[in-house]
Formats: structure tokens, sequence, C-alpha cells
């Protein structure tokens, strides 16, 4: 019985050692923490102008860790950084390192400053492309337009007026500004156009002239240029001035593209009868239940691809259109002619601009907004603004360039000659 008892008692002592050893254990790890394992920087290289800032985001491994505290040091004082915030002083290369507390991981991004150019785009610029005509005629045999670019609302032409130009669309990607049209190949030309693509104002011809060239639309994505347009009848899309044709039965061309991730999305028709939306080059036909069709933009969102268009009824009516993965919904208006040109989606919100018998509209969620008797033609959101490009009527009947930000006009030309707004771009 003692022995059995005395058995028990060195059970009952080595559980307590085992306790007392494990709470000194518990108490050393909560002392200690979660260990930092790694950090690292959402930038690695970074280009600013004097003056400008910008800030580096670290991210530390595991997301638990205990002491997360960070350090932020320059390696010039061209560059200084406070709490992430990097602010460019002086011209130079400086190498800005984050460092943790526990564990002294470290993580580096390399900034350089440049001095300030003032043709380089900045966050906020405004771009709009379209035209200008060279003298107050209204006659279109009479006229000829200038391609023009407006930045921030100050003009630059893109040719100089000796040949009928327009500057249909712009797309501004990193510190270039891409603008897409045409240009006549003669001084009288009338339909003999040359699709152009300019970039930072320098034109490059992507057809030889051959009838109706043009190109209606330019996107930018991973340093790649898409254009599309048409040539001869031929639906043409261009990615980095190679030529790709879309197979149409009969005449075709194409308005818009938009490029989300490796797909390629292109809308347009065959002669007004077929709205045609090709992804990859394969077509899929928009159904309507108008006679005629034209869809004049393509714009992706997640998974959901919209296209703004303007059906026909012979030349009695017409109503504006907004397809939703190929599923029509027909824009309210109280006019007989409703016209959509453009779609953009940013968040729950879907903004399409148009026309409603003469006045300029914006609709948003399905709801119009007038903006004035004229024409909207782009629509583009930035944060929580909304600019909308396009043209009014003067009291002279003249057509003035207009950019409506909110709602509020900001003319763009003078109105002693007719000119339109027909592409708008924001910089992010």
């Amino acid at each position: 019985m003692k022995r059995l008892i005395f058995k028990y008692l060195v059970i009952v002592i080595h559980v307590v050692v085992a306790v007392f050893t494990s709470c000194d254990w518990l108490k050393e790890l909560e002392e200690k923490g979660i260990t930092v394992t790694n950090v690292s920087l959402d930038k690695t290289t970074l280009t600013l102008e004097v003056g400008e800032t910008a800030t580096l985001n670290a991210t530390i491994e595991p997301t638990n860790a205990t002491n997360k505290d960070v350090t932020w040091t320059s390696s010039n004082s061209a560059v200084t950084v406070t709490n992430g915030v990097v602010t460019a002083v002086s011209a130079g290369t400086a190498t800005i390192t984050v460092t943790t507390k526990d564990g002294n991981k470290m993580a580096t991004c390399v900034v350089t400053v440049i001095p300030v150019d003032p043709n380089r785009p900045k966050k906020g610029d405004v771009y709009v492309a379209g035209f200008e005509c060279i003298a107050p005629v209204t006659v279109h045999s009479q006229s000829r337009d200038i391609a023009k670019l407006w930045r921030n609302g100050i003009a630059q032409n893109l040719t100089d007026g000796t040949r009928s130009a327009s500057a249909n669309s712009i797309f501004v990607y990193d510190d270039d500004v891409y603008v897409a049209g045409y240009e006549a190949l003669t001084v009288q030309g009338y339909h003999d156009y040359v699709a152009k693509l300019w970039k930072n104002g320098i034109a490059q011809n992507l057809t030889n002239g051959r009838y109706l060239g043009n190109a209606y639309s330019v996107f930018v994505s991973d340093n790649d240029v898409y254009v599309v347009g048409g040539d001869g009848g031929d639906v043409k899309l261009w990615k980095n001035g190679i030529a790709q044709n879309f197979i149409t039965d009969v005449f075709g061309y194409a308005h818009s593209v938009y490029v989300s991730g490796n797909d390629v999305y292109v809308t347009g028709g065959e002669t007004h009868i077929n709205a045609i939306l090709w992804k990859n080059g394969i077509a899929q036909n928009l159904i309507s239940n108008r006679d005629f069709v034209s869809p004049y933009s393509v714009f992706v969102s997640g998974s959901d691809v919209y296209v703004a268009g303007t059906g026909h009824d012979g030349y009695e009516v017409c109503s504006a259109i907004l397809w939703k993965n190929g599923v029509m919904q027909n824009l309210n208006g109280t006019g007989t002619f409703i016209y959509a040109y453009c779609v953009f989606v940013s968040g729950n919100d879907v903004y399409v601009a148009g026309a409603n018998d003469g006045n300029a509209v914006l609709w948003k969620n399905g709801v119009a907004q007038n903006l004035g008797k004229g024409v909207a033609n782009s629509v583009y959101v930035s944060g929580n603004d909304v600019f909308v490009a396009g043209w009014e009527l003067n009291s002279h009947d003249r057509k003035i360039a207009t950019l409506w930000k909110n709602g509020v006009a900001q003319k763009l030309s003078d109105g002693t000659r007719d000119a339109e707004a027909n592409s708008v771009f924001v910089v992010e």
C-alpha cells in the first residue's frame, strides 16, 4: 500500500513540474510574440519629377506578426521619405529602404527624380481630342478641319489644315499620349482618308489613303497599342501598327476597342445592319429590335461587357441602346432622335453619353441628364468627377467644342468656327 501511494506521489510531482515548465514556455512565447519573417514594397522602382510625391506601401509577413513597426531611410537627400511618403526634392537617384524593427528585415525601392517636364502627363490632367474648322463655313465641301488635342483646356494642333483631319480618340499611358484619327489624302479629298495614330504629336500612317481609311479608337495595355477602324470597307484592328482584318460579309467598320487582361474586345458592324461585338476576333451579333444598328463604344468591367450604340427605324426614329452581356436595354428619352455614343462604368454606376433631339445627354444608370443644346460624344469618370466631351451650339448656330465637368460646361473653342470634342481621357 505504501509502495502504491509513493508511486502516485511521484506521478503527481512529475505532472506539477510539467505544468510549471509549460507555463514558463508559454510565458516566454508570449513575451517573444510572432516574429517577422519578411517585408516587401509595392514598388521597386519609381520615377518622379521634382516636387512630386508618391506613397510606398510596406507588407509585413506574416500578417499576424506581433511587432510590425518599421523605419524608413533614404540614401540621398534628393529624396526624402516619411512613413512611406516619398518626396522628390531635387534631380538625382536615391534608394529608399524600409526596415522592420523585429528581425531587421529590409526591402528597397530605387527612386529617380527628373527635372520638371511641362509636356509630361500628370495626375489629374484632362485630355480631349477633336477637330476645328479652319474657316467659319458650314458647307462640308468648302471646309477643312484641323485635328486638335486639348490638355487642360489648352489647344494643340495635330495637323496644319492643308487637308481635312480629325482626332477621334485619345488614351494616355505612362508618359505617352496616343491619339487616333484620320487625315484626307488630298486637299479636295472627301472619302480618301489616311487612318492615323499620333504618339506625343508625331503621326504614324496606318493606311495608305484607300477609300474611307479611318482610326476611330485607341487603347493601350501592357505597352501594346491597339487601334481599330476601317480601310476601304474592311474592319481593321492594328496592334503596334500591324493590321489584322476581321472577316465580314459586306462593307464593315469598327468604332471601339477595349482590352481586359488577355482579351481584346472590338465593336462595330456591317453596313449598319448587323451590330457586332468581336472578342479576340470571334464575332457575336448584338440583337436589337431596330432595322439598322450602329454600336459605337465598348467597355469591360469585371466579367461584364457593355456596348453603347444607336438603333434606327429607317430615317424616322433613332433610339439609344445599351447592351450588357448581349442583352439590350433602350435608354429613355423624350425625343424622336436619341443617340448613344460612349459608355463608361465606374463601380456600380453605368454612364452613357449621347444626344436626345439636339440636346447633349448623359445617362447615369438609365436616368438622363440634359447638358445643353448639342451632342455628348464621350464620357470619363475619375473619382467623384464625371467628364463629358462633345459640342454645344451658340447663338449663331456654331458648334463649340465643349467639356462638361459634373454638368458644368467649359468651352474649348471660341465659337467663331465650328469645332467638336470627340474623346476625353483623365490621367489617374
